[in-house]
């Protein structure tokens, strides 16, 4: 009980009115949000311009126990598939237990002009406690990713705009720079500023070191936390299990499930 009463003051002094469900612990397959590489399908769920990257239907599911404890689960879905000149993506998740719960839904929409990907988000949030009056929460958020060259990539991103009816979300900005330095190795870092939050500033690596097979590494600012995790491609679908070290609050393992069908 110690224990976990002092993770959730940690999270109110990281992260004031963070929510669990729009803001995975373990962000390593986020950041390829940045990278021509195939990025994983969640990876718009940092910047919903990064859905103009993908081909096909995909779809991704990720989840991630919070300092090994039930009660700090979250788990989050997507799908993305090609309409006309753009894309539409999905997005669906759920964190906490029974105590305390939020639930999410989201739709997203992208596509290229040019040298530049623009993308346009819509979620609503829905915050409930044991014995308490559950809250909905309505947002949108903006987002562009420019080719600066053919293997580095620069993006912007707002989110959370737009009044709500019972909860307002905390405004976010953050700005992003990808780099692939190869077909296999990449290198990415975000900065990332919600309202009343200490700046969050991420940074991944992932090397492709088999054909099959690669390993990611980074760090958050924001939860003082070291990330690493490994990713096998098999011949349907790629499966990354990762973690997040905390050097007081221990370590949060995730996993996430990707499909990828290529043809547009």
């Amino acid at each position: 009980m110690k224990k976990l009463l002092y993770i959730l003051a940690s999270c109110w002094v990281y992260m004031p009115n963070a929510q669990m469900v729009q803001s995975p612990l373990v962000a390593l397959p986020f950041l390829e949000a940045y990278s021509r590489n195939s990025p994983s399908t969640l990876a718009f769920c940092v910047n919903p311009a990064a859905l103009a990257a993908g081909k096909g239907l995909s779809a991704s599911i990720y989840g991630e126990r919070r300092f090994m404890l039930p009660e700090l689960g979250s788990y989050k879905a997507a799908l993305a598939l090609g309409v006309g000149q753009g894309r539409f993506g999905f997005t669906a998740g759920r964190a906490g237990d029974l105590r305390y719960r939020e639930t999410a839904a989201g739709l997203a929409y992208a596509r290229t002009l040019g040298k530049t990907d623009l993308g346009l988000s819509f979620d609503y949030v829905h915050t409930g406690a044991l014995g308490y009056e559950a809250l909905p929460a309505v947002a949108a958020g903006l987002g562009a990713i420019f080719h600066i060259k053919e293997t580095f990539r620069a993006g912007l991103q707002v989110a959370n705009l737009g009044p709500s009816p019972a909860v307002e979300l905390p405004l976010t900005m953050a700005f992003g720079l990808g780099y692939d330095a190869s077909e296999r190795l990449f290198a990415g870092c975000e900065v990332r500023k919600a309202r009343d939050s200490p700046v969050d500033i991420r940074l991944a690596c992932r090397y492709r070191f088999h054909q099959q097979a690669g390993a990611s590494l980074g760090i958050s600012t924001a939860t003082a936390s070291f990330l690493f995790g490994t990713a096998v491609w098999l011949p349907l679908c790629r499966l990354d299990v990762m973690a997040a070290l905390h050097p007081r609050l221990g370590i949060s393992p995730a996993l996430m499930i990707s499909f990828q069908n290529q043809r547009p």
